[in-house]
């Protein structure tokens, strides 16, 4: 009883109900398609863009991450330095060897350079920590 006869069904196909709705199915098809793309393009471009700050933010951390480092270091490296200066002459010697020394160029290189009593090895670092610290004031410090 429930069964269509094969005649019952091509006269089916061929009505007008099958072939409005076959027409509708066809036309809403690529519609659909298009937006999937669309919307795949959108995301791939979203990612890409979110994968780019990403990376320009990992940067910024690093950069930022190095120039502490290098503040750090500068401020150990000057806060030894002054230990060093105030523990090795006394006030007396001192004075006089500020004296001495003045000779009107007063950079932080020529600080550096008359103090005999340190160690060669110190008056290094120290000299490169006072090119750092320069470069750093200036902005171009790249390390």
């Amino acid at each position: 009883m429930g069964r269509i006869s094969e005649e019952q069904h091509e006269e089916y196909l061929e009505s007008e109900a099958f072939v409005s709705c076959d027409e509708e199915l066809q036309n809403e098809q690529p519609r659909g398609i298009v937006r999937l793309k669309q919307q795949n393009n959108l995301k791939s471009k979203r990612k890409k863009i979110l994968t780019s700050f990403e990376r320009e933010n990992q940067q910024l951390k690093r950069r930022i991450s190095q120039f502490a480092k290098a503040s750090k270091e500068i401020e150990n490296i000057l806060s030894s330095r002054k230990k060093i200066e105030i523990y090795s002459m006394p006030r007396d010697s001192a004075k006089k060897e500020e004296k001495k020394e003045s000779t009107g160029g007063a950079g932080a290189g020529d600080e550096l350079s008359g103090h005999s009593t340190l160690l060669p090895e110190l008056q290094k670092q120290l000299s490169k920590a006072a090119r750092k610290e320069r470069r750093y004031r200036n902005g171009i410090a790249i390390f």
